[in-house]
């Protein structure tokens, strides 16, 4: 993605041969007594002029799938630092601490999150994972709502303009 500015409006979705620009979250900017419309624009080329409703939807598709790995969903905060953890992570961790909370002298253990040492208690810990993981399933089911959404549109134009940014839960504060 690349931010570029224009003199005018500019459609959503411009289609140059084979050649394609999605513009995305218009903007406006002031220039002196001139305004100026500022877009996310994604550029990309398709194989075939053809199957460009296929590929405009898989590329719509490639960037959902990108926000929803990205840190604007896949974040929470713990002791106001962001951290995620990924799936296996979180597993592991939900193991080990049972693991830990059967030994009848250990309260309390360690928590290395991006080479951060955080010391914490065990049901606090299980506590956390938990919240994550229903911060997780609940991104899950937002990502796959779209996902449909972007499927069920039989207009390209619809699909490139789909705000696929929205419907996510607040990130978590632990």
């Amino acid at each position: 993605m690349i931010v570029q500015k224009f003199n005018e409006r500019q459609q959503v979705l411009q289609i140059q041969g084979l050649h394609v620009n999605i513009c995305r979250n218009e903007r406006e900017v002031s220039e002196g007594e001139n305004i100026k419309y500022e877009y996310d624009v994604e550029e990309f080329d398709i194989n075939n002029e053809g199957d460009i409703d296929k590929e405009v939807e898989a590329h719509i598709l490639f960037l959902l799938h990108e926000y929803d790995k990205s840190d604007k969903v896949n974040c929470f905060y713990l002791n106001n630092k962001p951290f995620w953890l990924d799936k296996a992570t979180r597993v592991g961790l939900k193991l080990r601490f049972e693991a830990e909370k059967t030994l009848p002298y250990k309260t309390d253990t360690s928590l290395w999150m991006n080479g951060v040492l955080i010391p914490i208690e065990i049901e606090k810990g299980l506590e956390m994972l938990y919240q994550l993981e229903i911060y997780a399933s609940l991104c899950y089911d937002v990502t796959s709502f779209h996902e449909m959404n972007i499927k069920s549109f039989k207009d390209m134009y619809k699909k490139a303009s789909y705000d696929f940014t929205g419907g996510y839960p607040e990130k978590l504060s632990l």
